[in-house]
């Protein structure tokens, strides 16, 4: 009877923990299918589930208010991993279990400092055409008065001489 019981937990043990060992599979595999991305305009966080399902977030950069880097857990400070939460207008997006968290959120606010001071830059170079092309047709426009003025007065000086 007791060889039954030993076998009988021995069935549980091994069920439970093949049970585990598959859930843990599973997790890493969603893990490692994550992907987030910072390009030069935008945040992109994918998240692609084992079996297939891809949930999809994009924001451009101009959009995000505030990031923040969080590593809670003793595991987490000592693996150097945590979330990074970023405020996008009226919703959060959250980078999850990502290395260095902190350097992840200097990345974001470096491209977006960089990409603000690039469109900053692009407007002030537009500002600065539209001025030159102001003073260029006010120039022409002033020397095509002055040339009509002075034709004008030729003409004038000629029919005063006529007559």
């Amino acid at each position: 009877m007791s060889f039954l019981v030993w076998e009988v937990e021995a069935v549980i043990l091994g069920t439970v923990l093949l049970f585990s060992m598959g859930w843990g599979l599973y997790q890493y595999i969603d893990w490692s299918n994550d992907i987030f991305q910072v390009t030069e305009d935008q945040i992109m966080d994918l998240d692609r589930k084992p079996l297939g399902k891809l949930e999809k977030q994009v924001a451009p950069l101009e959009s995000i208010l505030s990031t923040e880097a969080r590593r809670e857990g003793f595991m987490a400070v000592l693996f150097n991993f945590g979330h990074v939460y970023i405020s996008v207008g009226g919703s959060q997006m959250v980078f999850e279990d990502v290395d260095n968290p902190s350097s992840v959120q200097q990345d974001i606010d470096r491209r977006r400092v960089g990409r603000r001071d690039k469109q900053e830059r692009s407007r002030a170079d537009a500002e600065h055409e539209r001025l030159v092309e102001w003073f260029a047709m006010y120039h022409e426009s002033s020397r095509e008065i002055r040339q009509e003025q002075e034709t004008q007065k030729a003409d004038k000086e000629k029919d005063d001489k006529v007559q």
